[in-house]
């Protein structure tokens, strides 16, 4: 009986020590390390297709590759210029494009990071919108893309 508990005791902590081997390594980044980013104020992060990193920032939409940020000068786009403030979310729009969504500019778009270009997606909404209306942006597993509006009551459905 000894000997039987002795033995799966062994068997347990090997188990544990095995997984100890799988960690995982973590980078703090920030403003002062020189990479390019530009405000520790990040609101949202989305990998793409390719494996860069998007980021919506206080200060607007950034890209990381692995090694530096690149930012996105809101005139050097084709179409819209990117919004200029807080980009609280993003989202996967398909075909090499990023939903952007800027609650403080009350403003959603789709950025096509293959031609650099931003279009505005406008609301079809009736009445006024609540003035502190927050809004987010979901995907069902289908793909369909809503857009709920906080004080306002709706859902919304992009199509």
């Amino acid at each position: 009986m000894t000997k039987g508990l002795l033995i799966a005791t062994c068997m347990l902590l090997s188990l544990g020590l095995r997984a100890q081997r799988f960690g995982y390594a973590f980078n703090h980044i920030s403003t002062d390390d020189g990479l390019g980013l530009q405000t520790n104020r990040i609101y949202s992060l989305l990998q793409d297709e390719k494996g860069f990193i998007w980021l919506g920032t206080a200060n607007g939409l950034q890209r990381f590759d692995g090694g530096k940020f690149v930012s996105f000068d809101p005139r050097g786009t084709k179409g819209s210029p990117l919004p200029t403030v807080g980009i609280q979310q993003l989202a996967h729009a398909g075909k090499g494009r990023i939903w952007l969504v800027s609650n403080a500019q009350r403003e959603f778009g789709i950025f096509d990071f293959s031609t650099f270009s931003y279009t505005i997606v406008p609301l079809k909404i009736s009445g006024n919108m609540p003035a502190r209306a927050e809004y987010k942006l979901w995907q069902d597993s289908l793909g369909n893309t809503f857009i709920n509006i906080t004080r306002y009551g709706k859902i919304l459905v992009y199509d």
